[in-house]
């Protein structure tokens, strides 16, 4: 967290000592990180800075401004897509690279970093699995593997892109 805190400190307020942070910077640079990345990700970073600026306490900082996390809204839960607009998705996208990692996604609810290392070996289709398995330089979220039950269309369409034969339906 010391480093996180020092990191973001040096490359966001290098230009200044601990004492003389104003107020206007911080609020600028969470006005800016947060059109760059999650909420969570800032407000770890702006833990890491408030840790940091809470040397006044101590004394070792004379002076430094108010770092306050942001609130975070609850979670969304995702909107299913009808069968008609994945008709649509696949149609869009039938015979294109995507369409296997759209189809995984959609049917076996694959993440996209997942189906980017998925490798024939990783795939059953006698038992109708596809193994999430750790490969070199890359583990599944959490480092879990595991295995995913896919349908019998899923299974067809998995067979014809293997045997290279047109996915047309």
């Amino acid at each position: 967290f010391l480093r996180l805190a020092r990191d973001v400190f040096k490359k966001e307020f290098s230009d200044l000592h601990a004492d003389g942070v104003p107020q206007g910077r911080v609020d600028a640079f969470k006005a800016r990180r947060r059109r760059e990345v999650s909420l969570a990700t800032l407000n770890n970073q702006l833990d890491a800075l408030r840790n940091l600026f809470r040397g006044v306490e101590s004394g070792l900082i004379r002076e430094a401004p108010e770092v306050k996390r942001i609130r975070v809204k609850a979670r969304r839960i995702p909107k299913e897509l009808s069968r008609e607009q994945i008709e649509k998705l696949l149609a869009h996208v039938r015979g294109d690279r995507l369409e296997p990692i759209i189809r995984l996604a959609l049917f076996a609810g694959m993440r996209a970093e997942e189906c980017s290392h998925l490798q024939w070996s990783d795939v059953d289709l006698v038992n109708g699995l596809v193994h999430v398995t750790a490969k070199n330089g890359w583990s599944p979220k959490s480092s879990a593997e595991r295995s995913i039950p896919i349908t019998a269309s899923l299974v067809d369409f998995l067979k014809r892109l293997k045997q290279g034969m047109p996915f047309n339906r």
